[in-house]
């Protein structure tokens, strides 16, 4: 029919001259129809789509390519090369036809461990990205300014268990940088982690030094690139976070747009206080510090320069003790648009149930709220947040809050709690730190069943006697739950009785 169509309308235009556009009668060749249908299904179907014919396989394959959750099948590509080595014509031919899979690609989120490496067949390629050894794949010297994937948005790159080649983790991901980035993501666990070392909620990773000197040199040297956020979750670098280093032209080349930046090393905050000031549009940031007052200073000074700032969260190292926790606290108010707050410091103490009043005047629309304490191997029995703290932040979040993690000290005690508590309306998440067994499990399980929705979930120190507490609530909202269902059976049926 479709066909027929096409002759009349030839035959038309033969006798009329002039030629007018077909409308197409095959909506999935209507690239916004096939587009829809395509999203809905699979890889496989994606590339079966691709071998259909060349109108489907243009965007059969821009979707199958524009999200990578692996870098392995891209990586294998290269390792075809090998098999085109004697013919110099097939092997530019694949090397054409590599660079378009690429200029495809948008994000990539790949993980990278023992398995999908040595196992797949790209081991040989990803040892070459390590030991700078690529050009050979691609018949040029260097990889072009654009990167391998010239058209690249976000990268998402983790490297996880012991690889020979994992510590050269940031060298590889240089070869996937582009001046097109947005959005950057690096992480690497390298090797085992000692016996008895504590890794902290906020993800610390240990490994071998690293240096982010070759990294930072490559992202400033790209014109055009307009990062806004960067995490680089390394433990260790090789080379100190100092003046002159790398990292200093980076900051102050990208101020107005850098919107989230995570550096975990101390030295960051202790030569780029001044950088850091003047990321006038950052709204998140994750740093550490090994001095509560320098970080109460900066803290000061980063509400001045980027007023915008919705989440922080802060590190204190273990060899540092929070001496002024009243100025800490004054600082991070004046952050007065701030949402997300996470703490984690050796001890919690200094703070009261009638701060939490001033935390409800800066802060209206707080809805993350974490005070912890880090390094738990170090077996002290410091003081923490008391049962009233909690009370007070359920009665002035009770309408905001979805994730709530505090420490409590060894001292408290759940007779403690108040009579009348408020109930949570929209938490989903309670996690209770305390290294101390609890006396009355029954009485912790009964106010928590007071102050928690049905659907929240609470964590708490399983190891310390606290599982009989989950235990508890779990059972006493099975009872209510199954009272509620009874109380309605029963009305149902004087309903029909009557």
């Amino acid at each position: 029919m479709a066909e027929r169509a096409k002759r009349n309308h030839r035959e038309h235009a033969a006798t009329c001259g002039k030629l007018e556009p077909v409308r197409e009668t095959n909506p999935l060749c209507i690239p916004e129809i096939l587009i829809l249908v395509l999203e809905l299904s699979g890889p496989g179907a994606k590339v079966t789509a691709a071998r259909v014919c060349r109108r489907w396989s243009d965007i059969a394959l821009d979707m199958l390519w524009r999200d990578l959750t692996d870098v392995v099948p891209f990586l294998k590509l290269y390792a075809l090369l090998k098999v085109t080595k004697n013919s110099h014509m097939l092997q530019a031919e694949m090397l054409e036809r590599i660079n378009s899979y690429g200029a495809r690609v948008h994000t990539l989120r790949c993980t990278v461990n023992n398995a999908s490496i040595c196992d797949s067949g790209a081991a040989e390629v990803y040892q070459a990205l390590c030991e700078g050894k690529f050009g050979h794949y691609i018949l040029t010297p260097r990889i072009p300014d654009s990167g391998l994937l010239p058209n690249l948005r976000t990268l998402e790159w983790r490297a996880e268990q012991t690889h020979p080649h994992m510590e050269n983790t940031l060298d590889v991901v240089l070869y996937f940088l582009s001046p097109s980035l947005r959005h950057i993501y690096v992480s690497g666990i390298v090797k085992q982690r000692p016996v008895g070392v504590y890794a902290s909620g906020l993800g610390q990773l240990f490994g071998p030094s690293i240096d982010c000197a070759p990294f930072f040199r490559k992202l400033n040297s790209m014109d055009g690139l307009r990062l806004e956020s960067l995490e680089l979750r390394m433990s260790e670098y090789a080379r100190p976070l100092m003046k002159k280093h790398p990292v200093e032209t980076f900051l102050r080349r990208h101020h107005q747009t850098l919107r989230h930046l995570r550096i975990w090393d101390s030295e960051l905050l202790t030569h780029f206080q001044e950088e850091l000031w003047r990321l006038s549009r950052l709204r998140s940031l994750e740093i550490a510090t090994a001095d509560d007052l320098q970080v109460s200073g900066f803290i000061e000074g980063l509400a001045e320069g980027a007023p915008e700032m919705e989440s922080v969260r802060l590190l204190v190292h273990p060899w540092a003790q929070v001496r002024d926790w009243k100025r800490l606290w004054n600082a991070l108010r004046r952050l007065r648009k701030l949402n997300k707050l996470y703490l984690e410091a050796p001890t919690v103490d200094g703070l009261e149930a009638g701060d939490v009043k001033s935390m409800k005047e800066a802060w209206s629309a707080l809805s993350y709220l974490s005070i912890v304490r880090g390094h738990s191997h170090l077996e002290d029995h410091t003081e923490g947040l008391s049962l009233e703290f909690l009370s007070a932040v359920a009665h002035h979040f009770s309408q905001t809050l979805t994730t709530l993690s505090l420490y409590f000290g060894p001292n408290t005690r759940s007779s403690t709690h108040p009579i009348d508590p408020v109930r949570f309306e929209k938490l989903q998440l309670l996690y209770i730190q305390n290294f101390s067994r609890p006396e009355d499990p029954e009485g912790w399980a009964q106010y928590f069943a007071q102050i928690l929705p049905h659907e929240a979930t609470l964590k708490v120190n399983r190891r310390h006697g606290w599982d009989k507490v989950v235990d508890s609530l779990e059972r006493a909202r099975g009872e209510l739950l199954f009272a509620i269902e009874s109380i309605k059976v029963l009305k149902s049926s004087i309903i029909l009785f009557n």
